[in-house]
């Protein structure tokens, strides 16, 4: 059924909440099971030349898998080699900057030894021929997709078929054996792979370590190669390029581009295929291209996320290995940005006792007072975890490493200063520290309210208790709730009261991490929302009942909100505190019995610039409380009523349809947008 809104009036309030809205995220990779998660840096997408010692290693730490020989044969045969050139001795062909993406050069390296007995995989391609052509394709063993080509004079690399029957005769090389070594030219060319006439080497040297287009001629011993073929033990390998950068995790409501790229050995084994763990897909939102081989993902909740990549044999779904590689999901933080965490069994804030700046103080909790040893920083660590930094200190969150128990600030980091954020299934947060298993989180030793009462380290139990769950806010504003006549003694109202405030902290900390939070609800009995100064239903003037208010509020909605909230405003109050007056009643006791109302319609509006919102619902059925279709749209009605008129309150406009201010769920999202 649809549901209608009107906002009658809604002016810009003058709170200021935030200089700034942004979302929270985390992020990290690791290894792949046990409780204590220790942590296998992902391989690097590419590495700058200076540092391609990191990939000169065997991985296993074994050098006798590692063997080459030096082949001579009039026809090449199948395998993974290294390529001299003859006319720059000691230079070997490379990926540049080890790039596993189309569109970068071809260069000259410089290696103190063979990279085929060093297994350097920059430095080394699969050669395979075809049978029939007798042309050979070759493929990167940075990613297998990758071979290269000429771009003009430059020699570029570029993505080819998986399978090699696919591989267009255009895509192909030539190598002939030359003299002391082989030449190699594109199938559909008469010109060479051939070096320059300098011995620069690497990015250092460029553009003159780049590999160029040359006749044989010119290039002379610069377009010859001498082979080294690796006869080591078969290897396979592969990882995930990730877009934006995931260095630290995978954020939650960022949509991330992913592409498996894989390695090996063997020659039928070039395809890639990427799925996710059906036990974590409610976490996730995501789809993938088998042609492409790409994965869109959205993360929703904080978590370790598994994504396994499998080396498929060429034309086959027949899996040959399969790699698994973990990532946390994490929420956005915004870098330099203050926070308030907030115990969700307690309400209260993470502080420091004193406050103190001394080396060891104790971490406790306090009511939120926007004080400056209550707000906190967070700060990149790798594997999405995070150093929790004191904006009045500048001392770090850690586990006392004597007692294993006590919460303390500290100067110095180290893993017991280290935590990372998982989702809980109450919407909330643990935060699970490095030193110990992720059952061991940041908690309060009880679920009371009271202020410095000292946090603790404890195991972690998905309960209703909530004290080792946690949110954390930019800005917290509490909804004071006020009702009259129409809701007194009406359990069910007032608890979907409650339900709509947390509707809105939910919208309001996904869009801008501000915390709507359920402060109280209190029975208003000066004044009812249907009744004018001069009796109920009775006419309502402009002169007697609300002046200043539109005309369309005067003729149908609000006769007497200008002078309730007046008196609610000015009640005593603290700051970061919004007044709501709910009100329920049957549709024909407001607005002089007009009787075009129906259960589908609800009102709320804000007044003169305060932060007031004054919340009407009007049932066609009188209360209706035995109608479950009403009860249902109902809380709908509070609840998205509740999230549009805070924008007011904030000081910003929704989008709306036209100039008569509809108002439907999307208005609501599309405003936060």
């Amino acid at each position: 059924m649809r549901q209608r809104f009107k906002s009658m009036i809604s002016f810009f309030l003058i709170i200021v909440l935030v200089t700034s809205f942004t979302q929270p995220s985390f992020a990290l990779n690791e290894t792949a099971s046990s409780e204590t998660m220790e942590s296998t840096p992902n391989e690097k997408p590419f590495l700058e030349d200076s540092n391609k010692d990191e990939l000169n290693t065997n991985g296993d730490g074994d050098v006798r898998l590692n063997a080459s020989e030096i082949v001579n044969d009039t026809v090449l045969p199948d395998g993974v080699y290294a390529l001299e050139n003859i006319g720059n001795v000691g230079l070997y062909m490379d990926m540049e900057r080890n790039m596993v993406y189309e569109g970068y050069h071809i260069q000259q390296y410089k290696y103190l030894s063979s990279p085929a007995d060093t297994f350097s995989r920059p430095a080394l391609f699969k050669i395979t021929r075809n049978e029939n052509t007798g042309y050979y394709v070759i493929r990167s063993m940075l990613n297998n997709r990758l071979s290269f080509g000429f771009s003009g004079n430059e020699v570029i690399t570029r993505y080819i078929d998986e399978n090699d029957a696919n591989v267009l005769p255009s895509q192909t090389f030539k190598i002939t054996r030359d003299g002391d070594g082989y030449t190699i030219r594109p199938a559909a060319s008469s010109y060479y792979v051939a070096a320059n006439d300098t011995d620069a080497s690497g990015i250092s040297g460029a553009p003159n370590s780049y590999l160029a287009k040359r006749t044989l001629s010119s290039a002379g011993n610069r377009a010859r190669w001498k082979l080294y073929r690796y006869t080591g033990a078969a290897r396979y390998g592969g990882d995930l390029a990730i877009s934006p950068s995931a260095t630290y995790g995978l954020e939650i409501n960022t949509t991330y581009t992913i592409m498996p790229y894989v390695w090996s050995t063997d020659f039928d084994e070039n395809t890639a295929f990427l799925n996710i763990s059906t036990s974590y897909t409610s976490d996730v939102e995501y789809s993938y291209d088998e042609t492409t081989h790409m994965m869109t993902i959205r993360p929703i909740n904080a978590r370790l996320l598994q994504m396994v990549f499998r080396i498929r044999k060429d034309g086959t779904t027949i899996t040959a290995h399969s790699i698994s590689k973990q990532y946390m999901m994490i929420p956005y933080i915004e870098t330099g940005a203050t926070y308030y965490m907030r115990n969700m069994g307690t309400g209260r804030y993470v502080d420091i006792e004193g406050p103190s700046t001394a080396d060891s103080a104790i971490i406790q909790q306090w009511q939120y007072n926007e004080k400056t040893q209550s707000r906190w920083m967070f700060e990149n660590a790798p594997d999405g975890y995070f150093y929790i930094r004191s904006a009045y200190s500048n001392k770090y969150i850690g586990v006392d490493s004597a007692s294993n128990t006590v919460i303390r600030q500290y100067a110095t980091k180290s893993d017991y200063t280290l935590w990372r954020f998982y989702s809980t299934s109450s919407g909330n947060y643990r935060l699970v520290n490095k030193a110990f298993s992720t059952t061991q989180v940041l908690a309060s030793p009880s679920s009371t309210s009271g202020n410095g009462i000292n946090l603790t380290k404890s195991t972690y139990v998905n309960d209703t208790d909530l004290k080792d769950e946690w949110m954390f806010y930019r800005r917290v504003l509490y909804i004071d709730s006020y009702y009259d006549s129409s809701v007194v003694n009406n359990a069910m109202y007032l608890e979907k009261i409650h339900n709509a405030v947390d509707f809105a902290n939910h919208v309001y900390y996904t869009f801008f991490q501000i915390g709507i939070v359920d402060s109280s609800a209190s029975a208003y009995l000066n004044g009812q929302a249907d009744q004018c100064l001069n009796g109920v239903n009775s006419p309502c003037t402009n002169e007697k009942c609300s002046p200043g208010l539109f005309d369309t509020c005067l003729n149908s909605h609000h006769k007497n909100v200008r002078a309730i909230s007046n008196e609610m405003y000015n009640l005593p109050r603290e700051l970061n505190h919004i007044v709501v007056l709910w009100t329920h009643r049957a549709s024909g006791a407001y607005c002089n019995n007009e009787l075009f109302h129906t259960e589908y319609i609800a009102s709320a509006v804000v007044f003169n610039y305060r932060p007031v919102v004054h919340f009407l619902h009007a049932a066609f059925d009188g209360n209706a409380w035995d109608n479950p279709n009403i009860i249902e749209q109902f809380e709908a009605n509070m609840a998205l009523v509740l999230v549009h008129e805070l924008t007011h309150t904030f000081g910003m406009d929704d989008i709306y349809d036209n100039d008569d201010h509809p108002f439907d769920p999307e208005c609501t999202m599309s405003g936060l947008s």
